[in-house]
């Protein structure tokens, strides 16, 4: 039954190790599912002694159907409801016009970044901007916030 960890135990294992923690670093809450399919394949294989096609197989299935069923779940743990349950987004314009602080320098070749609600987002700017300075967000562009300085 339990079989000793073999190369391919292990590269399911890390690679969905990988994949979890990209969800971190790229935006868009999918690449956790095939991080969870890598990681159930590794240690399903583990315990039973399965071919690789099933395995692949394993893995496809298991991270379709995690997508599937927990990704509206998680992408509210992850972005965030707002309180008429729908998702809070980086592209909407209820953040244009608040302010924010400069956490470091900004300016027409240089993006740099600001704290908005406790939070560090980069940004860009048409004018100089001295860390600590107060900035107004003008616009969005991508996860980018576009800033003018508070005056």
């Amino acid at each position: 039954m339990f079989d000793t960890i073999s190369l391919t135990n292990f590269i399911w294992i890390v690679a969905g190790i990988v994949l979890t923690v990209l969800e971190f670093i790229i935006p868009g809450v999918i690449t956790i599912f095939f991080g969870f399919g890598a990681l159930f394949t590794g240690i399903l294989s583990i315990f039973f002694d399965i071919s690789l096609n099933i395995q692949i197989l394993i893995f496809l299935g298991s991270s379709v159907i995690s997508l599937v069923f927990l990704r509206k779940y998680l992408k509210a743990v992850f972005v965030g409801l707002k309180k008429d349950n729908t998702y809070s987004s980086i592209n909407s314009s209820e953040h244009i016009g608040k302010t924010a602080i400069a956490e470091s320098r900004i300016g027409p070749k240089l993006r740099g970044t600001v704290l908005f609600n406790g939070t560090v987002w980069e940004a860009d700017s048409s004018e100089e901007i001295e860390k600590g300075d107060p900035v107004i967000i003008t616009g969005v562009e991508s996860i980018i916030f576009q800033v003018t300085k508070k005056v």
